[in-house]
């Protein structure tokens, strides 16, 4: 049994995922919904969750906001969002999955089973850990520069990443876009 704490400022929101997770995916238990950054943080350092489904844009404090104020970091991110641009502000690297709202069944249950999957021991190599992910996810958005920077880019083998220097141009194909990039040696 997974736990969750879902976190938004609208409540028709969370009331509507809260009801999705129980309806749907009867393996994650929500232990706890919080309005603002403030009761996430609070509720998150007591109950210690398998899953935190965030809200990016809330008022007073955002998404980002709370997770770099957080000193337990040690669950799966999915972020739950109206905004779907920020999708492209490297959220991919680090959070588990990304849900525009409203969620659809199938999506949020896909993202459950990565949190599934991702909780089963790693068999060969180290799989990276919420809170791995979380850090990553929090040095990209403060924009450190001592390591080449990467976007995430799902593709039919799955998300792989690109360093932004290997970059030499993009191009759009119907609904595809092509990546031209330097040849690695």
């Amino acid at each position: 049994m997974l736990t969750a704490i879902i976190i938004d400022d609208e409540s028709s929101s969370r009331s509507a995922l809260s009801q999705k997770l129980n309806t749907h995916c009867t393996d994650v238990t929500v232990i706890a919904e919080c309005e603002n950054g403030e009761q996430a943080i609070k509720s998150i350092e007591e109950k210690n969750p398998d899953i935190i489904f965030l809200d990016v844009e809330m008022p007073r404090m955002n998404g980002f906001t709370m997770l770099q104020q957080l000193h337990n970091r040690n669950f799966e991110l999915i972020f739950v969002t109206a905004y779907d641009h920020y999708a492209i502000k490297a959220i991919k690297f680090s959070a588990l999955d990304y849900l525009v709202k409203p969620v659809e069944i199938d999506e949020l249950k896909a993202a459950i089973e990565k949190v599934v999957k991702k909780s089963l021991p790693a068999v060969a190599g180290n799989q990276a850990t919420g809170n791995d992910r979380i850090e990553l996810l929090l040095q990209n958005l403060m924009n450190k520069k001592n390591e080449h920077q990467r976007i995430a880019v799902p593709s039919m083998e799955g998300l792989q990443f690109i360093n932004i220097d290997d970059i030499i141009y993009l191009e759009a194909q119907s609904n595809y876009t092509v990546f031209y990039l330097k040849e690695s040696h």
